[in-house]
């Protein structure tokens, strides 16, 4: 649904001639109605730059929606530099040009070649693909301590389930006699079973599970274990489940970071290597134009 700005009146995006593209570019929409009947006008977002695109702009001072998609376009750019046909063609276009006429002077104001100026550049993408590389490390070995976490986790719930049922005391056994126990609901004598190894340090933990993948494994010891009837613990209650759904959330979130980051020192060593590529393309025209000058 899109909401016109000037009536406040709803439209379903299909009936208005809108697709979804359309519906994720509108900045202000305005119905066909009040268009007839006011100066006001549908405005859209500037549309990113990169040709198949059809998102907004990140902000008012871009002209991509998203970095990916600015390395996309460099690299096109750098590829139609890079192709020997267009690179034949531009030099029969510079060599046809004509000549100065008698009696004009031409001042050639070309910049002193530097032999630092390309290497700046790729020193400062081997500073960023270095920062990359050790944010990776860092991702790995944060997914390492959550898979031992976890693996800590299916031990204490093994360990749960195995424990005795814990004998009630005098004044409860008193209580049950004095109530009549209702059909189906069975009360729960079972120990809480939560392990302190659930929550220890990342030092700790690395000392308690040993390995990695599927040679991973948790060094046998004594746990610190909370021994409350299960349905009298409100500290630990339904720890099994709420431990397990927080390690997989930080888990999932951790591989999506490390994914991004994989893709970041992809483009960026991508897009090195256009820009090497289109260093010597440049150098190539260069010595080629130099060469038709002196003939």
């Amino acid at each position: 649904m899109v909401g016109c700005e000037s009536c406040d009146g709803w439209f379903h995006a299909s009936c208005v001639g809108l697709d979804e593209e359309m519906v994720g570019l509108l900045d202000v929409y305005i119905c066909k109605s009040c268009e007839r009947s006011t100066a006001q006008r549908t405005i859209y977002k500037q549309v990113c730059k990169r040709d198949g695109c059809k998102k907004s702009v990140a902000g008012s001072s871009s002209k991509f929606c998203s970095s990916q998609c600015a390395f996309r376009y460099s690299q096109a750019m750098l590829g139609a530099i890079t192709n020997k046909t267009a690179i034949k063609q531009l030099s029969k276009a510079l060599t046809s040009f004509p000549r100065p006429k008698l009696g004009v002077t031409v001042e050639h104001h070309m910049p002193a070649k530097s032999e630092t100026s390309i290497f700046s550049v790729y020193d400062d993408t081997q500073t960023q693909l270095l920062a990359l590389r050790k944010r990776q490390e860092a991702a790995q070995k944060a997914i390492l301590r959550i898979q031992k976490r976890q693996a800590l986790l299916r031990i204490a719930v093994d360990r749960c389930e195995q424990l005795p049922p814990i004998a009630p005391t005098e004044t409860e056994e008193s209580q049950q006699k004095g109530k009549k126990r209702k059909a189906g609901r069975p009360i729960d004598d079972r120990p809480c079973g939560w392990e302190a190894s659930l929550i220890a340090e990342d030092e700790e933990v690395e000392e308690l599970v040993k390995g990695e993948g599927e040679e991973m494994e948790v060094v046998a010891g004594e746990r610190e274990v909370c021994m409350l009837p299960r349905r009298k613990c409100d500290r630990h209650q339904g720890w099994q489940k709420t431990v397990a759904v927080s390690l997989d959330l930080e888990l999932a979130t951790l591989t999506r970071t490390y994914e991004s980051l994989q893709e970041n020192q992809r483009l960026i060593e991508e897009a090195n290597q256009a820009l090497k590529i289109s260093e010597e393309a440049r150098e190539l025209f260069l010595s080629k134009k130099q060469a038709v000058k002196r003939k």
